[in-house]
């Protein structure tokens, strides 16, 4: 099989040499088949104006995801999950230097009293800053930034809307200009629609394995209790039990945030 270029039996796409899984749609590889090349006229069908079928949409998904998170995907879950957290603990702290910022620009308060108060604040945002630039040696799921794309993009058709409306462009820039933008706002939006149906299929997973978790912990304090495993053992494995648990529920808490 040397040399033969290989394709996805569900979207099409071309697998790289050696991946166990379709970086498109995630569908598992069978190292022992290949597939022909989507046609013109098939891939056309299905990709023609970004549109999406129901059918693809959620049950070709669905049935092309395997019944457990991948490791590298789940790493990238808890990555990003730590990225969120961070944020939501820099924004406050940005607008509340900001305001410090305005407030001494209109004389509120003095350079001493700025200085005073912003120092502890600018500290502790250098801190998560750091902290966030470490993270970030896993890249964080492509979900996690897809929605704030979706509505920058749906800002520019809007924008585009209204300076057409004041009769500053013509109509055949503002033709050219909304379809380049619908475009991307179609494309988008369609690769929101794959990832929130994997997410909820990742939904279910991770909750069984919570209570997989939850369960594997009890059973090990009974094995304590009753004398067949050690302290030390019982330590050490409650320790990674407990680990492993805390990413399972801090996933579960963002796949439930970004499927609002």
């Amino acid at each position: 099989m040397s040399g033969v270029v290989r394709f996805c039996r569900k979207c099409g796409s071309s697998i790289v040499p050696g991946a166990r899984f379709c970086n498109r749609c995630g569908t598992t590889v069978d190292p022992q088949s290949t597939f022909p090349a989507p046609t013109e006229s098939s891939s056309l069908s299905k990709t023609a104006n970004n549109e999406i079928s129901p059918l693809e949409s959620v049950s070709q998904v669905e049935e092309s995801l395997e019944e457990e998170i991948p490791p590298d995907e789940f790493k990238r879950l808890v990555t990003t999950y730590n990225v969120w957290r961070l944020e939501e603990q820099l924004n406050p702290l940005e607008m509340k230097l900001e305001e410090l910022s305005a407030k001494k620009d209109i004389g509120e308060l003095a350079e001493e009293e700025y200085n005073s108060e912003s120092e502890g604040l600018k500290e502790e945002k250098q801190h998560l800053e750091k902290e966030l630039n470490e993270k970030m040696d896993v890249k964080p799921l492509s979900v996690y930034f897809l929605k704030s794309q979706e509505q920058e993009a749906a800002e520019r058709l809007n924008k585009l809307e209204n300076i057409f409306e004041e009769n500053k462009i013509s109509q055949t820039t503002y033709s050219k200009l909304k379809k380049e933008y619908s475009e991307k706002l179609q494309a988008i939006r369609h690769e929101l629609t794959y990832e929130h149906q994997k997410m909820s299929k990742w939904k279910r997973i991770l909750e069984k394995e919570v209570n997989n978790a939850k369960i594997a912990l009890e059973e090990l304090l009974v094995r304590y209790e009753i004398g067949e495993v050690s302290e030390d053992e019982y330590l050490t494995k409650k320790s990674d039990l407990e680990a492993k648990r805390k990413d399972l529920e801090n996933s579960l808490t963002l796949i439930n945030h970004l499927l609002k």
